[in-house]
């Protein structure tokens, strides 16, 4: 048994022994295989990684398998074999870190073997997963890079071409920019910088090579004597194009006139509604080489190609965009056109300082032309010390301004009508209510007299031949100051004679019968007394006198204050009503009487109450004027429906006022003011010289448009006068033009490029626009 024990002790020992003596690979991870492309396999290893790759359970295992043994014929130079095992990985381990690793090794190999096509292709399949696999992402960018670093610029305009994937572009470029930016070479940092900044505004290198790319063509030599105008030359627009290029070339041949063929400036035009347009001027930039461009003309457009000359460091100068946020500190963008700040502060300056009114609201479309206009009023207004009691905003798309208008003050006229509708509605139910009662009390008390069977109402069909009481309605007496004016009286007299006179067995005495006898007794129906109207119910030969009384509770007002509410109605939509208060009534007690004309006892006695509201306070919120931030067509409809709501103000506008449409309706706008940013009755002597040198040449008159061009031209013309020769040059002289006496008026450029100009106040009237005053826009 001893030996026994002894022999299984010696068998155990000897296979332990046998076991560690086996050859075993060296521990490999995926930290280790990226640090080094030529990492040794040995041998043995390369048996055991071959039988795994054959009896892996798992797919890491295998694929792991693969990726050594491809790393063995790596090491080897058997490029063919080594391919073999990395692209297995890539085809059937892709979301596998060792099948990421597989095509980084590729890389290697096609680079080796120095088909850089190939080994760039590989890196789209790396950059797709970098995120997956985010502990190897740095150092397949790294790798990106020194393979871009190690090709020449043929070899990476061919990569360009292949497009294998955005990143791979990125990278290329971003290198080429940066080499020719280094070795100061221009003409090949333009042609690269221009396509990453065209095609990569996310990248993290953007930043970089548009600052270099701006620094670079600051002050590049360009054709100064060329000028870039972007107009619309086709389409709907091309009237205003027309103006424009009006404008522009009346000042252009003053210039040339008398220069040398090299010393003329000359135009390259660009229509503004081309599909193609920044890559027209792309072009006009790189192959004229202008100094600047004129133009565009829509505030739309300049803020589609502000990225453009920002990059390549152009001014646009333009005579009509006039959109609000387009200017700022140091920008590429000018303008000689009116502002919406500039008109509105001249508006603003008008009514502070010409006329007498203080508590100013306002209404605005809710679009970026009305609340920039709004905004520019109200805050130049606060600064002057007008009152802005109220600011009411309207959606542009609607025509019907009721329920803005009420917000303001105007009086809901459809709200007043309903109200009055109940009003009436309530007196006659209350005269019918009456009626029948008293009709029922004097029945039942004449049956006293007839006799109940006398007085019984026949079947239906067959004719009353039984006796008729005679009862005399006498006009209501009214007793307050308010009754003859809304004729209540009348209107309850009339109720409760129909209302009575509705039983066959009852006979009213005709109104005008009646009214006929007070007259003859020269009593009106307010002096009437209890005694006189038995004696007029005698006269008239009547059973029963009618005889009422209507007195107005006192008020210390005569009209109602309309203060317009908001609510939300059942669908969720905000409405306006009025909430009147006990003060806002007209309160009347109205006491009827039934009485035997005979013996002068009371058949019945009625104690009613009513309520009638008061005509409306006009402008219940004591405003002076309104200013409205609108388009002539919805000025046009705001005006009149302001008549309509009884809100007539004095109104005061933008230049939209001066457009020629609204001239043929004078009437509807007058007692309106607005702002014109040329006035060609202008004294001065540079706008009649202008205003005469265009009727010359065109044979018409001018408009603003034409007048902001050739300024603007004649501005352009001053400044290639003096010589520059660069872009930012041209920029900083532009920027300082100041006072500057032009057919427009005076005028200067701000901090930010935009106009500080005169404007021409007008108030429409009946029979004309007449000019008021000249107000500088500041």
């Amino acid at each position: 048994m001893f030996y026994k024990k002894i022999n299984i002790l010696f068998f155990v020992l000897i296979t332990c022994f046998l076991f560690s003596c086996a050859p075993r690979p060296t521990v490999r991870t995926a930290d280790t295989a990226i640090l080094d492309k030529t990492i040794s396999v040995s041998e043995d290893e390369l048996s055991y990684f071959k039988e795994l790759s054959k009896t892996g359970t798992t797919a890491e295992e295998r694929a792991k398998a693969n990726f050594w043994i491809g790393q063995y014929y790596y090491n080897k130079k058997d490029y063919e074999q080594a391919l073999k095992y990395f692209s297995y990985d890539e085809n059937y381990y892709p979301d596998n870190q060792w099948g990421f690793l597989s095509v980084i090794r590729s890389v290697d190999v096609y680079s080796d073997k120095n088909e850089i096509e190939n080994s760039f292709s590989k890196f789209k399949f790396l950059i797709e997963k970098r995120h997956q696999f985010a502990q190897f992402k740095q150092n397949v960018m790294s790798k990106l890079e020194e393979l871009i670093k190690t090709q020449s610029e043929d070899t990476l305009n061919i990569i360009l071409d292949k497009h294998f994937h955005k990143v791979i572009d990125e990278y290329i470029l971003y290198f080429l920019c940066k080499k020719f930016y280094q070795e100061n070479d221009y003409d090949k940092f333009y042609k690269y910088s221009n396509i990453f900044i065209l095609e990569h505004r996310d990248s993290d290198f953007y930043e970089e090579i548009l600052t270099k790319f701006k620094e670079a063509v600051k002050y590049r030599p360009v054709a100064a004597n060329k000028i870039g105008v972007i107009l619309p030359l086709s389409g709907k627009a091309i009237d205003i194009g027309n103006q424009v290029k009006n404008g522009i070339e009346l000042a252009l041949s003053e210039y040339n006139n008398g220069k040398k063929a090299n010393e003329a400036i000359s135009f390259i035009y660009i229509d503004e509604e081309s599909k193609n347009l920044e890559q027209k001027i792309y072009k006009v930039i790189e192959e004229e080489n202008v100094i600047a461009f004129i133009g565009p003309i829509f505030s739309k457009t300049v803020k589609q190609l502000l990225p453009i000359m920002e990059r390549y460091n152009i001014v646009m100068f333009s005579p009509t965009a006039a959109q609000p946020d387009l200017v700022k500190e140091n920008g590429y963008f000018f303008r000689n056109s009116g502002s919406a700040q500039g008109q509105a502060n001249a508006i603003a300056k008008y009514i502070s300082q010409f006329t007498s009114y203080k508590n100013i609201c306002t209404l605005y479309s809710n679009d970026n032309y009305g609340k920039s206009l709004n905004d520019a009023f109200v805050k130049k207004a606060a600064v002057l010390g007008l009152n802005i009691k109220k600011q009411v905003e309207f959606n542009p798309d609607k025509n019907d301004f009721r329920e803005e208008i009420v917000r303001l003050g105007g009086i809901d006229t459809l709200i007043l009508k309903d109200r009055r509708a109940k009003e009436n509605l309530k007196l006659i139910d209350m005269m019918n209510d009456a009626g029948k009662r008293i009709q029922q009390n004097i029945i039942n008390y004449f049956k006293l007299y007839y006799g109940e069977k006398d007085l019984q109402l026949p079947e239906k069909g067959k004719k009353y031949e039984g006796p008729r009481i005679v009862v005399s309605l006498l006009h209501f007496s009214p007793k307050g100051e308010n009754i003859k004016k809304y004729e209540i009286d009348n209107e309850m007299t009339n109720r409760l004679s129909y209302a009575i006179a509705k039983d066959e067995r009852i006979k009213v005495i005709k109104q005008s019968d009646a009214d006929a006898k007070l007259n003859d007794y020269g009593i009106e129906p307010e002096y009437l007394s209890r005694e006189t109207a038995l004696n007029v119910a005698s006269s008239l030969q009547s059973d029963v006198l009618i005889f009422a009384k209507i007195i107005e509770a006192k008020s210390d007002t005569i009209y109602a204050n309309f203060i317009p509410e908001e609510y939300i109605d059942s669908k969720g939509n905000t409405k306006i009503t009025y909430n009147f208060k006990e003060d806002d009534f007209f309160n009347y007690d109205i006491y009827i009487y039934a009485i035997s004309v005979v013996d002068e006892k009371v058949i019945d006695e009625i104690h009613l109450t009513y309520s009638k509201v008061k005509e409306p306070k006009f402008n219940p919120f004591s405003i002076d004027a309104l200013y409205i931030a609108a388009i002539d067509r919805k000025m046009l409809l705001i005006k009149d429906q302001l008549k309509f709501y009884d809100f007539d103000l004095p109104v005061f506008g933008s230049s939209s006022l001066s457009s020629g449409y609204l001239l043929q309706f004078l009437d509807n706008m007058k007692n309106s003011y607005f702002p014109s940013e040329f006035y060609i009755e202008n004294e001065e002597p540079a706008t009649q010289q202008f205003v005469q040198k265009y009727k010359d040449t065109y044979g018409k008159l001018p408009d603003v448009i034409s007048a902001n061009s050739y300024d603007l031209m004649s501005i352009i013309c001053a400044i290639v006068e003096r010589g520059v020769n660069s872009r930012e040059n041209f920029k900083q002289v532009l920027s300082t033009v100041r006072n500057y006496n032009g057919a427009i008026g005076n005028f200067s450029f701000d901090k930010y490029g935009d106009s500080i100009r005169e404007y021409f106040i007008f108030k429409i009237e009946s029979d004309g626009i007449k000019f008021l005053k000249k107000i500088t826009g500041d």
